[in-house]
């Protein structure tokens, strides 16, 4: 994958569709996935910068339509005068397995969470906003009571496993997520079949993914989307919001989980207490992301 290709085949063919021709100026890749590349592109005759997202060959198993089709329902069912939004989709080509979107000038949560003044305050109320938006993209995910599946859960979290073994991690059998998998197989038996809330989830919501423009919030990455617990979207996010932070938890602020109390708070305050998961499945579901983290 390279500039030339983005040049001169994927933004060609988008200025033949557009009927206009632009000068692009394209840097990257500014972002490198095992999913993706994902290239930056502007010129003078186009309204902001465009998001070129090429899917690499060993993400192919859905076609990029399916994506493009996601993205704008997603879209559209995001009120942007509220501050939710999702990037708009440009352009598809499909034999290029290449998505071009509109480019979204924001922080990632991450560096927003990481900077050095950020008071209590001002993370809670970052972190309910991101409530509200993972709120309305589960609204528009069809969410659903089902029985609950743990072997799909334990698969999940193998597939993990192996790919971090595969890029030289080993794991033993005595190492902490090894115990912790034993655990979650062992208390499987009390949730596997009960029904709980599911919902064609995110399936990768971290602070990455997620990015801050004043007091807009802006999802991306929908690529990891499937049929599993509402809850997995909230523990994920609630998983990497404990790693961002300037200062570690006080102990007096950790819950039950050792994460913080204050930052459960205020994502279920954004979320909404009537379908933010709670109990002991919530906390089998946190457990399981804590391993695969």
């Amino acid at each position: 994958m390279s500039v030339d290709f983005v040049t001169n085949k994927v933004l060609a063919t988008f200025d033949q569709r557009r009927g206009l021709e632009g000068h692009w100026q394209v840097a990257g890749p500014v972002h490198t996935t095992r999913n993706c590349w994902i290239y930056k592109a502007h010129c003078e005759n186009h309204p902001g910068a465009v998001a070129v997202k090429v899917y690499r060959k060993l993400n192919r198993s859905r076609p990029v339509s399916w994506y493009a089709s996601a993205l704008r329902r997603y879209a559209a069912g995001m009120p942007a005068a509220k501050g939710l939004e999702v990037p708009k989709v440009l352009d598809v080509q499909s034999g290029r397995f290449t998505l071009l979107m509109e480019w979204m000038d924001a922080k990632p949560l991450r560096r927003v969470l990481l900077t050095q003044d950020l008071s209590p305050g001002q993370r809670a109320r970052r972190i309910e906003r991101c409530g509200a938006w993972l709120r309305q993209f589960h609204n528009l995910s069809d969410v659903r009571l089902e029985p609950f599946e743990y072997a799909k859960m334990a698969m999940h979290r193998q597939q993990h496993v192996e790919r971090l073994e595969s890029g030289g991690v080993q794991l033993s059998s005595g190492s902490w997520p090894a115990r912790a998998a034993r655990l979650l197989d062992a208390h499987a038996t009390k949730f596997d079949g009960q029904e709980v809330a599911y919902c064609n989830v995110h399936g990768d919501v971290t602070t990455s993914n997620l990015m801050i423009r004043g007091q807009t919030v802006i999802g991306l990455d929908f690529d990891a989307r499937r049929r599993l617990p509402l809850a997995t979207d909230v523990c994920r996010l609630l998983v990497h919001l404990d790693v961002c932070r300037y200062l570690p938890t006080p102990h007096w602020e950790m819950d039950e989980t050792a994460g913080s109390r204050r930052d459960v708070e205020a994502l279920r305050s954004g979320y909404g207490a009537d379908m933010f998961p709670d109990g002991p499945f919530f906390s089998f579901v946190l457990l399981n992301d804590i391993v695969r983290r």
